[in-house]
């Protein structure tokens, strides 16, 4: 037997107690269970209220002002609602985003109701209240996505005579992902965690895998440890001193450690008690269910049931051109860009947050030796900055849905469209789409004089997955950057342009290579603005009159107005209209 005294801890958990023979104690459980008295929400709910609305339950006051109103109607569960407890304000929780992942989420320090982030724009990656911060985390930590957080809170308001009536596997299905394999059809990575693969074998379902919906690691489950100490209402939870491939090195007495070794055994362990079964009738229901095969309607129903938004057919040569086009098609089976051509199709996953926000993600054929990993550039929150077919890791959450169903066989793409276009008619406008910014601009005119704006260049300067801890450095040039001599008796304080402190100026160095290395990629996305790519020529060239030059041969200009203006009036508009004749044919 062992005993461990309470604790508390910041990040969360929640306290069950933990029963082994006559022995009380209160420990950690990281395992979801499916009971009233031990439910995971449970701590989550000691603080906040939550509650599943839609538009004829709730008024929107604000951005991230809500109010529920008194109505009797089926409520469709459309927006989830937070508010802490004592408060009078509901604010709603969106979908957590894939990268970055932190250990805890923070509210954004520049976002303003009715104006959103003012610093990062369309592309922050920080929660936008308190409320949606803590959901956030608590997702992140018991590894389950947002539309399996509507599931167990719909489940945990629902009635007890309700929960009985449910087949002995639906609720778990609900948190985890179930699979019974064997040694061929799957690969041990560690004592834990397990790969599965695809063989044509006679499969004798002798192990139990499972993984949280939002994880992509498979952990075997062992069988349930009973008897001795252990008593019949005992909570599993995981182990605090086991290490995946050192195992416990702890309780190693008696017959050995017996705690879960994951929060997936701990919950399957749970829930096979609470049941009163045992893993293999649990292995026998899930090989049942899995009977019915999976057909590709299914999976993409699936697939849009995951993931808000919508899927649509672009042209691809459109859609890879810099900067992104999106052009349908037209009756002719040609593109409906001004350049008609063959129509060549790519399979595009369109989500509009708002009226303003629009995220285009591009579904690209799975690749020959797909490894199932994310790109490097997606896993650090920014945008993927590789050549165009050069990247073959998955770009996007739904790319990777859309290829895990195309490796078991099942094509879902056309499905995909069918059902989208059910919804919603699609446009027949050519676009522009700044994947920086995630705008999408109706001519290359609104394009251009989009990519001039001070909120595109700062968003294309910085970094929104890191937040540094120094001053903004003076400019970008490296080798300009120096220590201060004196920076605790510097007269300039804040704003010496020198560093006042190694860490400071290594700070600065690693901004400016990270500049560098951004402004490299995004001008060969086509998304620096004029006026930067005529500075950046006019400083690089070895004869600035090539680039910049008063007078051009066979060419006069002419201005209707003085040039030199006097006003008192800071706000006045001044207007200048110039008038260019040539001989010679020009571009501009």
């Amino acid at each position: 037997m062992r005993c461990s005294a309470p604790r508390s801890e910041s990040s969360g958990v929640s306290f069950f107690r933990h029963t082994r023979g006559s022995l009380n104690t209160f420990q950690r459980s990281e395992g979801i269970t499916m009971s009233a008295n031990s439910s995971p929400l449970s701590l989550l709910l000691s603080t906040y209220d939550l509650t599943l609305a839609c538009g004829r339950c709730y008024i929107q006051e604000n951005q991230i002002t809500f109010r529920l109103r008194p109505v009797e109607h089926q409520c469709d569960h459309q927006v989830l609602l937070c508010r802490a407890k004592g408060g009078s304000i509901w604010r709603p929780v969106s979908k957590r985003p894939t990268f970055p992942n932190p250990k805890q989420y923070e509210a954004c320090w520049f976002f303003k109701e009715g104006l959103g982030c003012t610093m990062h724009k369309n592309r922050c990656t920080y929660a936008k209240s308190d409320e949606e911060a803590a959901v956030w985390t608590f997702e992140k930590k018991h590894g389950v996505d947002h539309q399996f957080f509507f599931n167990m809170l719909v489940q945990s308001k629902s009635k007890p005579e309700q929960k009985s009536n449910t087949g002995p596997q639906c609720e778990l299905f609900a948190v985890l992902d179930l699979k019974a394999v064997c040694d061929l059809c799957s690969n041990k990575l560690n004592e834990v965690t397990y790969s599965i693969q695809s063989v044509i074998h006679q499969c004798s379902r002798s192990l139990l895998l499972a993984k949280g919906k939002a994880s992509h690691q498979w952990k075997v489950i062992s069988d349930r440890p009973t008897g001795g100490t252990i008593g019949p209402r005992v909570l599993y939870k995981v182990c605090d001193y086991f290490v995946e491939g050192s195992g416990c090195n702890k309780h190693t007495a008696g017959q050995g450690c017996t705690y879960a070794r994951s929060f997936e055994e701990a919950t399957v362990w749970n829930y096979l008690r609470e049941r009163k079964i045992g893993k293999a009738e649990l292995i026998r229901h899930i090989t049942e269910s899995n009977s019915v095969s999976e057909t590709p309607e299914r999976a993409a129903q699936s697939i849009l049931q995951r993931f808000s938004g919508k899927f649509i057919e672009f042209c691809k040569n459109c859609f890879v051109e810099r900067p992104t086009k999106l052009t349908p098609k037209r009756w002719n089976d040609t593109c409906s860009a001004d350049a008609a051509h063959t129509w060549d199709p790519i399979l595009v996953h369109h989500l509009s947050e708002n009226s303003s926000k629009h995220i285009c993600s591009q579904v690209r054929p799975l690749p020959l030796k797909c490894s199932f990993k994310f790109c490097s550039h997606v896993r650090q929150g920014k945008p993927c900055w590789h050549q165009a077919g050069h990247c073959q890791a998955a770009q996007s959450e739904v790319e990777m849905a859309v290829w895990k169903a195309e490796h078991s066989g099942l094509s879902v793409r056309p499905h995909l469209l069918q059902l989208s276009q059910q919804d919603q008619a699609q446009s027949k406008q050519v676009s522009l789409f700044c994947k920086v910014c995630l705008l999408v601009l109706s001519s290359p005119e609104s394009f251009y004089k989009h990519c001039s704006t001070l909120e595109h260049a700062q968003l294309l300067s910085q970094d929104t997955t890191t937040r540094w801890r120094q001053r903004q450095p003076p400019h970008g040039r490296r080798a300009e950057l120096w220590l201060c001599d004196r920076p605790e008796t510097c007269e300039y304080g804040s704003k010496c342009p020198k560093a006042h402190s190694a860490e400071e100026l290594q700070e600065w160095i690693m901004r400016s290579d990270e500049e560098k290395e951004i402004r490299r990629s995004i001008e060969t996305q086509g998304l620096m603005c004029y006026n930067q790519q005529l500075l950046d020529e006019f400083r690089n060239s070895s004869n600035e009159v090539y680039i910049l030059s008063e007078q051009v041969d066979d060419v006069s200009v002419s201005c209707d107005e003085d040039l030199t203006v006097e006003t008192e009036n800071i706000n006045e508009t001044l207007t200048w209209n110039f008038t260019v004749e040539t001989e010679v044919k020009i571009s501009i």
